[in-house]
Parts: C-alpha cells; sequence; structure tokens
C-alpha cells in the first residue's frame, strides 16, 4: 500500500489536489499492518475465529432482519408517506423531518434503522401521533419489538452461543491449542503438504508437539520412542499419515483402544477446523474404519 500510494503520489503531482488526495485512503491503509499482531496473542485470534465461525449464523439473522425492515418500511410509506414533514406539519417535537421520514424508500429504511438503535424513535412516533392519532403506536412499538429488541438481541445470543461453545472446547481432553500445536508441528515436518511423513521422523513430531499428543521438548528420546509404541500408529510402507497418526495420538491421550462415533466426530471436527485443506468427509470416513479395525501390533 505504501509503494503504490508513493507511485501515485509522484504521478498526480500536475494534477489538482482533489485527485491527490485519494492517496490519504491508500496512506490510511497502511494501519492493516496491525492485524499482523493477531497471529501473536492468542486470546484475539480465538475471539476472530469465533465471529468468523457465526458468520453464516449472522448471514442468516441478518436476512430476515433485512426482510422485517422492508416490510415495515413499505407499511410506513404507505401509512405516513403523505404526512407533510416538520416544521410544515404539525410536530410537537419536530423530529419527522427531511432526516427522518417515510416519503422514499431509501429515507424510511434508514429512518427504520436509526429507530432500531433507539435515537429518538419515541419522538417520530408523537409527530405521527400528531397527525394520525394515537393508533401509529402499533406500527411503531411493534416495529421496536420485532425489529430492535428481538432481531438484534437474536445476533448477540448467537454470538453468545458460539463463544460458550468455544469455551466448553477447552475442556476437552484434546483441545484446539493442541491441535494446532501438531498441525504446525507436521507442517514444518511435510513442508511440501504430502500428508505423510517417514515413520522416523515420528519422534521428532512427537518431541514437537506438547501433551497429550505428544511429550514435549524436554522429553528424551527414549520416553519419545515409548510413546510411540504405545501410540501404535498405523505405516504404509514406512510412511505415517496425517490423519491416521493424528487419531492415534487421540486414542492415546483418551486412553481407549477406538473411539467412539461421538468422541470422533469431535476431536475430527476440530482437526478440520485447524487444518481444512487435510481431508474430504469421505476420507474422514474410511479412515474411521481403518483405524478402528486397525492391528493392535506394529
Amino acid at each position: 500500500m505504501s509503494v503504490m500510494g508513493d507511485v501515485i503520489e509522484l504521478a498526480l503531482t500536475s494534477y489538482s489536489m482533489d485527485l491527490a488526495s485519494v492517496l490519504l485512503v491508500f496512506r490510511a491503509a497502511r494501519t492493516i499492518r496491525i492485524a499482523r499482531l493477531f497471529q501473536r496473542f492468542k486470546g484475539v485470534r480465538r475471539l476472530l475465529e469465533t465471529l468468523l465461525y457465526t458468520l453464516p449464523s449472522l448471514m442468516n439473522v441478518t436476512t430476515l432482519l433485512g426482510m422485517v425492515m422492508f416490510i415495515y418500511t413499505v407499511l410506513g410509506m404507505s401509512f405516513f408517506g403523505d404526512m407533510p414533514r416538520c416544521p410544515e406539519g404539525p410536530c410537537p417535537y419536530g423530529l419527522y423531518n427531511h432526516h427522518a421520514n417515510f416519503r422514499s424508500f431509501h429515507k424510511g429504511f434508514f429512518t427504520l434503522f436509526r429507530m432500531s438503535t433507539g435515537e429518538s424513535w419515541n419522538g417520530i412516533m408523537h409527530d405521527c401521533a400528531a397527525v394520525y392519532g394515537s393508533k401509529v403506536s402499533f406500527f411503531f412499538v411493534s416495529y421496536m419489538v420485532i425489529g430492535s429488541s428481538l432481531m438484534f438481541n437474536l445476533v448477540i445470543a448467537i454470538l453468545l452461543d458460539e463463544f460458550s461453545t468455544m469455551g466448553a472446547s477447552d475442556n476437552y481432553e484434546v483441545t484446539p491449542q493442541a491441535i494446532e500445536q501438531f498441525s504446525d508441528a507436521w507442517k514444518q515436518l511435510d513442508p511440501a503438504g504430502s500428508y505423510s511423513i517417514p515413520c522416523k521422523q515420528l519422534v521428532t513430531l512427537l518431541r514437537m508437539v506438547e501433551p497429550p499428543l505428544g511429550v514435549g521438548g524436554e522429553a528424551t528420546v527414549n520416553e519419545a520412542h515409548l510413546m510411540m509404541l504405545k501410540v501404535n500408529a498405523p505405516l504404509n510402507h514406512g510412511q505415517a499419515n496425517f490423519v491416521e497418526t493424528f487419531v492415534a495420538l487421540v486414542r492415546h491421550a483418551y486412553k481407549v483402544d477406538h473411539l467412539d462415533q461421538v468422541l470422533y466426530a469431535q476431536v475430527v471436527g476440530q482437526l478440520m477446523v485447524a487444518f481444512p485443506e487435510c481431508m474430504t468427509q469421505e476420507e474422514v470416513i474410511a479412515d474411521d474404519l481403518e483405524v478402528n479395525n486397525a492391528p493392535k501390533e506394529l
């Protein structure tokens, strides 16, 4: 952004300052660099990830909220479209003016959006009631209950539900942080992204990953070898597979011979979130059958 701004500034020195003022956008965009700090703070990164996970649900709620506002805007244009704006009309508060009215769709839509924030909605209602009577309160009160109190709070409810779900995952034996650490360690040993590493690198992998999916960097090579024997990860021609090794480590962490469907869905779901390109759903099912029926000896 900085280089583009400098180039455009040199190219537009002979033009008007109004055109050159566009450069301020490029200069202001350099503040995006602070986003790189998000990678260093796990709490902030988890917060952003949670917000990203709620986007599909928020899109549904936003669409429904838009439909409610669309319906009420059309009704407002039908009910109050001919009402004279203040100060021409009999407006006790003077809030139904050229900034807030239902004479056009876009004005009415933004009027309802402003009312949703709670700003002067009752003043607009009383201005309309001065012309059409107290019956207009049904329109405004019903919108504030449905559009503001219900729909906007539903957005907060979705966010809180996702945060509670993320908080519950921290109580698992295998936490999202452990899965992320396993994925990062695998990336270092498999830079080509083949999802398989030589079996001799499993010891290095276990020492790079902290418990419960590894032994940690302070453990000795013998301790890593011992855990590798206990884990009994399936091997194929001397190669260890990413998903099979992960599932074997999870079995060892939970101290079970095989994972039931519910637990398997939880841990593999977290794995796909941390490393989404690793497998398709068909591969998950195939790996499940292969892992559960794998021999217990090396």
